[in-house]
């Protein structure tokens, strides 16, 4: 609504008209710190310690072999810190973060290794932008953050700026889209979609970020998109995780409590084979979890398609499958609480802390846009545009367990009822905890 009308997103994205000119003002934040040294540019934390160079490669080897990743992840990776005096120059580039406050996005991560970070969130939540400032400020970055009017651009009161920083991607659609094409114009940006809401909201943010990100791309020659999908989803997967599948199913507990409960619970992670035309052999993993609902799925979706029309038509974007973590959103959920806390009784899968995955997922992202053998780059050939997704997938195992996911959750939080009070009393008993219980 502009001026007492109402427009459609469409009309509101394609006229300029529509769009209330010069609705934001820039700050910028400098960080302080010089870089770090190359060897401690990047550490990866894991169950209670501080992995660098090797230590982070060979955790990842672990999980390859274990499936709790796809081995490619492995390679992938590898490719990134063997090389990071490449990877980890960012000069060229500035990262647009849809949702900067994200708690599995990049931005912590990418302020640290020099790089120059747009912060798109929420206005009027001052306690927020100050912990995303302090961050910038204690880093060797750059910041960018939208503000109101009335701050001009060459403000220096951090405080000012906290209380008026912030724009509403799914109320100030247009107006976000028109001052990203100014941001930064020297250097080629990178959109990354990192926002969540629950029911419809988020169907409806993931349409307006869209939204901004086509207005942008049609303006800004060598813009790049970036995206996390969910392990929890369908995805054409390989042969060899098929095979790890079926090495898993078939154990007497599975079997006796699928038998008992009239096939629902814990069915086998079969795969369904699809051969192409050209007779490449596609398995399909089914690990929708359905209490993440339709709205949840439908979102992604729209992600996925996006992804695969946009790399088509030559721009590189990444978009891998991140990890069931510990968020905030889990944690304060009894019932996501403790379908986590147990599911890894179900190997491979493990649900990751949230620092663990805001690095694994950085280093892909990096190697995404800088790889040229990164499915991500448009002139990699893939046998189907699906590929895009399931390439250096971080699925937390859900592929390779030997029971569907969607058919686990049950299960599992009956593991942790049963289990619980055992742990309480000091019982050793198999529930994993997220870091920030530990």
């Amino acid at each position: 609504i502009r001026d007492g009308k109402v427009y459609s997103l469409y009309e509101a994205m394609e006229n300029d008209l529509v769009t209330i000119p010069d609705f934001f003002s820039t700050a910028t934040v400098k960080g302080t710190l010089g870089k770090p040294p190359l060897e401690k540019m990047f550490h990866m934390h894991y169950r209670g310690q501080d992995l660098y160079g090797t230590q982070v490669l060979d955790q990842i080897k672990k999980w390859s072999d274990f499936g709790t990743v796809k081995p490619d992840v492995y390679s992938a990776l590898t490719r990134v810190l063997e090389n990071s005096n490449e990877f980890f120059k960012l000069s060229d580039r500035c990262f647009v973060l849809l949702g900067a406050s994200s708690e599995m996005g990049p931005f912590e991560i990418l302020l640290k290794l020099g790089a120059t970070v747009v912060a798109i969130d929420l206005p009027d939540r001052p306690a927020v932008w100050n912990r995303l400032i302090q961050t910038a400020l204690n880093s060797c970055g750059t910041l960018i953050l939208p503000v109101s009017r009335e701050i001009p651009e060459d403000c220096q009161d951090l405080s000012a700026i906290a209380q008026h920083a912030g724009a509403n991607i799914l109320t100030q659609t247009p107006e976000i889209a028109q001052w990203l094409l100014h941001v930064a114009p020297e250097k080629d940006i990178c959109i990354g979609s990192y926002t969540y809401l629950d029911s419809d909201l988020f169907v409806r943010i993931a349409v307006a970020g869209d939204a901004i990100a086509q207005k942008v791309l049609k303006n800004r020659p060598n813009t790049n998109l970036a995206f996390l999908s969910s392990g929890a989803d369908v995805f054409i997967v390989d042969e060899e995780a098929v095979k790890m599948a079926e090495s898993r199913m078939e154990k007497l507990w599975h079997v006796l409590i699928n038998k008992l409960s009239f096939g629902r619970y814990l069915q086998p992670n079969t795969h369904e084979l699809f051969v192409s035309e050209s007779g490449d052999r596609f398995y399909i993993c089914d690990g929708l979890a359905t209490i993440q609902g339709p709205n949840y799925a439908l979102a992604k979706r729209l992600q996925h398609w996006r992804s695969m029309v946009c790399r088509k038509s030559g721009i590189t974007v990444s978009s891998n499958i991140a990890p069931a973590t510990f968020t905030d959103s889990v944690e304060h959920n009894p019932l996501t609480l403790f379908i986590s806390r147990a599911i890894w009784n179900f190997e491979p899968i493990e649900v990751y802390d949230r620092v663990t995955t805001k690095a694994l997922m950085t280093l892909l992202l990096l190697h995404d846009l800088y790889s040229p053998e990164s499915t991500s780059n448009p002139n990699t050939h893939l046998r189907n545009p699906l590929e895009l997704m399931s390439q250096t997938a971080v699925d937390c195992g859900v592929w390779r367990s030997g029971v569907k996911l969607g058919t686990s959750g049950e299960i599992a939080m009956l593991i942790y009822l049963l289990l619980a009070p055992l742990e309480k009393i000091g019982v050793p008993v198999p529930l994993q905890k997220p870091l920030s219980k530990l």
